[in-house]
């Protein structure tokens, strides 16, 4: 097995042969289906149908469509043959179609969870189509305490169902699950599911780590479409500008199979946006408060249904505003030797506050048109913009830029003030179209999409003061996490004629990426005997091009003094940071601020080494994927196989800027740099699914797959930054890691709407990239002792673990007992590294960002109108990032949250609730430390959110 998953070099012609083969069967199925009666099409059909001729006189296919009573398309419904060993599950319109059903009578089962099964006689008749409208009734034994909704919305019901009947290892969460958390963006929602945990970006859930590999590690797509990432290095999707309210159900798939693209060694997160409906109105409208502001927020959104005809399309939009502020503190520790030999002592402390407006808003719209029972096209679009308007404002001591008078106090220490303002503009575009075609003997269908991602800063600003003289201070630990600061011999921080301006700093930055894609896929059903299976190939492009533009200028040179109270920084920051333990005092006022800079710029001057270090931040890449796949499904009695093979030719390129210094360390001249990569992967699969019973799964996967180095680690640059002392260089050579991937799991499905599932997993990984740092040996130069970090390829990596969850609704109990529900589920995860350096390897660490507890609890309440619900979601304590020792690698701390929300029925207007939500009840905050949590490295303050609203739907 010593190929699987490796870069197939010498045999690149037949992997192009191949992926090209591929395009050519799935453009003469496209071209019989745009050119209907085209001499080339019609001899492939001609071809198919003269070798099936004598079967198909035998046999007819078997359509149609599966509703409830409502007329609620059902999605993920099981249709069946048994005796002949046939089964479907129905698509997100509700319908299915067997094709090859041997001609005569045959009784047909349709069963879906929280429904009556029902059995239906069916004449199916030789070379024929037969059309089976299928009706189920709710089971109201199973269903007994569970409010159901009349309405075409996806439900949960929907979504278990499509798990249950799934190809491969994943899981499915629909938009009224969602409804009953507070989580209003993607990354919210997302964490309530098995394996998954996310970082925080001030407060809110940012970063998705799937069994806590990188985000990088995991695709996103929407509709089919893969989202951008608004990142200005990396590759991870960017989902926190997205509204949950646009998003009808998220399904995360663990176990990928060929026709799926191959770099989702963590898993693929796929979302899927408002569906076509008959007509209807839904909307939202609340206002929220965070408790460390003092000005309430608004959100709202709406969508409109409708179908005229054959054309069916659902229009959507939503928005909302709201004030946001975190404390954060921070911490410097240093070896210090005061006689007794070295101790680690609190040498800085940094006090900031973060006040910002958030705003985001956006639009989605899916249009469907069928022109027959066998042809559908469809158009799908939707656009995120997400506005962040924010200040920073920050004080900081550091003892041993003064003369140290014990381990805890100094004189002289340096002080500084900063503020900062910013606006950043994170904008998501996703567009696509295509249609789907039944011929009679395969199913094709087709999609070209567009997206683009922009992160936009148009000014990021910085003004930096020092205190002349420095001040006399103490630090006194009395807490752990924050140290009382006190001033010594009458010094202060409070006295602004005293700060000198240090520097004035702009950085705006503009980041985009688009990406164009085309996939096709062709599948043609078969048989072994009396086993039903088919071959499905395919192919897909995906043409990426990225910028950055940093032009970054920090302004030193200064024809005069200026301090900070010739700004007009008199106004008093209005309350006290960290639970009332540090006060900020006076802060600049930004529109004084502004004004004062404009007029005064033509007495500062840029320095040309600080300005031109950045110029590295700047690059461009290119990137083009050519995928090819070929795989099949076949049942055999109860075991079902999925097994193929996919191959993925990469083509990357780069342009990066090197800076030049002279023997005295001064700027030389920045050269424009290039690199490029290419490369071919060979990626089989292996998928089994054995039924145990109707509801019972048990589930085995085999994967390979592949992870591409983030933009900047193979750009060809190098930075020095003079403050911290470090040099940051990127690796054009950096190769992509490669992962081998085990899954094995078991799940149960209970007729009340829920499962019980437990499962394990296993990922190998060679070339894993991390961050190597060591220490410049350049006795006389400007850079000796500098950091150096530069991105490199680990020897190998191993991450498993195993997860447990349980959902299920608890109707069997009496009375009111019955409207009780529950969802709970657990992941262990561990990782062993192999970074090949002994410095690394035997300290034993785990992969950076791997949270080994992940877990959730909540108890939700159904009765009368009334649903409530209470939740716990636990992540571990993880490894943030690898440093050049122990003492000082970065960890976050383990964190707990605690979450409300209740909504009720209104007795005016059918469909409308009124509902109420807390987020963080508690108001836990988010340690990092080092090495040990006795050295806290950073502590963020983010209090306690509230909403309160209606929704409705007509």
């Amino acid at each position: 097995m010593d190929f699987v998953g490796h870069s197939v070099g010498g045999n690149s012609y037949l992997c192009r042969k191949f992926g090209w083969l591929l395009c050519g069967i799935l453009f003469c199925a496209s071209v019989e289906f745009v050119f209907p009666g085209s001499v080339s099409a019609e001899s492939v059909s001609a071809e198919v149908d003269s070798i099936r001729a004598e079967q198909d006189v035998q046999r007819g296919t078997l359509a149609g469509e599966v509703r409830n009573e409502q007329g609620h398309a059902l999605r993920g419904a099981a249709v069946q043959i048994r005796e002949l060993n046939l089964s479907v599950a129905t698509d997100d319109r509700g319908d299915f179609r067997m094709a090859r059903v041997p001609s005569g009578s045959h009784e047909v089962q349709v069963s879906y969870l929280g429904y009556a099964t029902r059995t239906i006689e069916v004449d199916v008749v030789a070379g024929e189509v037969v059309r089976l409208e299928v009706e189920l009734a709710q089971d109201a034994i199973a269903l007994d305490g569970i409010t159901v909704e009349a309405s075409e919305r996806y439900t949960q019901f929907d979504a278990m169902n499509e798990q249950r009947t799934a190809e491969s290892i994943r899981n499915i969460v629909s938009r009224e699950q969602m409804e009953r958390f507070p989580d209003n963006h993607v990354p919210d929602a997302i964490r309530r599911i098995p394996g998954v945990a996310v970082s925080l970006d001030r407060g809110e859930p940012s970063g998705i780590y799937v069994r806590g590999l990188n985000p990088s590690m995991t695709t996103v797509e929407i509709d089919g479409q893969r989202v951008p990432s608004t990142s200005n290095t990396g590759r991870a999707p960017s989902l926190g500008g997205i509204n949950a309210e646009m998003i009808e159900s998220m399904e995360l798939v663990k176990a990928v199979t060929p026709d799926m693209d191959a770099d989702a060694t963590a898993g693929a997160i796929r979302l899927r946006s408002r569906r076509p409906a008959s007509r209807s109105i839904r909307g939202n409208f609340g206002t929220e408060y965070q408790a460390l502001t003092s000005e309430p927020g608004g959100r709202g959104s709406i969508s409109f249904a409708d179908r005229i005809g054959q054309t069916s399309f659902v229009l959507g939009a939503n928005y909302s505003n709201q004030d946001h502020t975190n404390d954060d503190v921070q911490y410097t520790w240093r070896m210090e030797d005061f006689g007794n030999g070295p101790e680690r002592i609190l040498n800085r402390l940094r006090v900031s506050v973060y006040p910002e407006r958030r705003v985001r808003y956006g639009l989605d719209g899916r249009v469907e048109h069928r022109f027959s029972p066998q042809t559908l096209a469809f158009f799908r679009g939707m656009m995120s913009w997400h506005s962040q308007r924010a200040e920073r404002h920050r004080y900081q001591v550091e003892l041993r830029r003064g003369t140290f008078l014990s381990p805890t106090e100094a004189e002289g220490a340096r002080a500084e003030r900063q503020a900062r303002h910013y606006e950043r503009n994170r904008n998501i575009f996703s567009f696509s179209t295509g249609a789907e075609h039944e011929f009679s003997w395969a199913r094709f269908d087709a999609t070209a999409g567009f997206s683009r991602s922009e992160r936009h800063e148009p000014y990021r600003d910085y003004l930096a003061f020092r205190h002349a003289d420095g001040v006399d201070a103490r630090f006194i630990r009395n807490d752990p996490l924050l140290p009382e600061l006190e001033m010594m011999n009458g010094t202060s921080l409070d006295r602004l004629d005293e700060f000198g301006l240090r520097y004035f700093e702009t950085r705006p930055d503009l980041m985009r990426d688009r990406e164009f894609t085309f996939d096709a896929n062709l599948e043609i059903p078969y048989e072994i005997g009396d086993n039903p299976g088919f071959f499905r190939f395919g192919t897909k492009w995906a043409d990426k091009d990225r910028f950055r533009d940093y032009p970054r200028v920090r302004f030193e040179d200064l024809a005069m003094p200026f301090n900070m109270g010739d700004l007009g920084a008199e106004s008093i920051y209005g309350r006290p940071l960290a639970g009332g333990r540090y006060n900020l005092g006076p802060i600049l006022d930004w529109n004084q601020a502004d004004e004062w800079v404009e007029a005064n710029r033509g007495n500062m001057a840029a320095r040309a080494n600080r300005t031109h270090s950045y110029d590295t931040d700047d690059y461009e890449a290119g990137e083009s994927v050519l995928a090819g796949y070929g795989m099949t499904s076949v049942r055999l009695g109860d075991l079902q196989f999925i097994g193929g093979v996919r191959v993925e030719q990469t083509r990357l390129s780069y342009l990066g800027n090197q800076v030049v210094y002279d023997s005295d360390g001064d700027y030389s001249e920045t050269i424009l740099a290039e690199a490029s990569q290419s490369y071919i992967d060979l990626f089989p699969m292996v998928n089994f699914r054995y039924l145990l019973g109707e509801d019972t799964n048990v589930r085995f996967a085999w994967s390979n797959t592949i992870v591409r180095p983030s933009f900047i680690s193979i750009a060809p640059y190098e930075t020095r930054n003079l403050d911290s002392e470090t040099i940051s260089q990127g690796n054009p050579e950096l190769p992509p890691a490669r992962s081998m991937n085990w899954d094995l799991t078991m799940d149960h499905y209970f007729q009340s709407v829920g499962f019980l599932s437990a499962g394990a997993f296993l990922k190998t990984m060679r070339d894993f990239a991390f961050t190597f740092r060591e220490t410049v040996d350049a006795p006389g130069s400007d850079i000796d002792g500098f950091e150096l970090r530069r991105p490199e390829a680990g020897n190998a990596a191993r991450a498993y673990g195993l997860e447990v969850a349980w959902q299920q609704q608890m109707n069997f109990l009496p009375g009111a007992w019955s409207g009780l529900g529950l969802l709970a589920n657990y992941t262990w995860t561990g990782s062993t590294t192999d970074f090949d350096d002994p410095a690394y390897d035997e300290r034993n660490l785990p992969l950076p960002r791997q949270v080994p507890h992940i877990a959730n609890v909540a108890l939700s309440y159904d009765r009368g109108g009334f649903s409530g619900n209470v939740s716990w979601n636990y992540q571990g304590t993880q490894l943030h990032s690898v440093q050049s020792d122990a003492d000082n690698d970065r960890w976050i701390d383990s964190r707990y949250q605690i979450d409300l929300s209740a909504s009720q029925a209104l007795p005016f207007g059918d469909g409308a609730r009124l509902y109420a939500e807390v987020n963080n009840l508690t108001g836990q905050d988010q340690l990092r430390y080092r090495g040990d949590v006795m050295f806290p490295d950073r502590y963020n303050i983010y209090g306690t959110r509230v909403l309160a609203g209606v929704r409705w739907a007509f």
